[in-house]
């Protein structure tokens, strides 16, 4: 059985400096499984960041409660 999946970020709140980030936001997550339905689901996160060979790379993340398409929208 075949698996598709997805993820999107958007940030309601970035802070940092040259060396590390601590961002908040939502993600979404969309993944289906050969012949079933797609199933999307939007989750609340906050991250820690830090910078390395001029990239950011995400060291640590805390996931919350979901949140709705509507919550999503609104970090456009």
């Amino acid at each position: 059985m075949k698996m598709k999946a997805s993820v999107a970020f958007r940030f309601s709140r970035c802070l940092g400096d040259a060396t590390t980030a601590h961002e908040t936001g939502i993600f979404r997550y969309e993944s289906q499984r050969s012949g079933a339905a797609a199933v999307v689901e939007y989750v609340r996160f906050d991250a820690l960041l830090v910078k390395r060979q001029e990239a950011r790379q995400m060291v640590m993340e805390n996931q919350q409660e979901s949140a709705g398409e509507d919550d999503w929208k609104t970090l456009e």
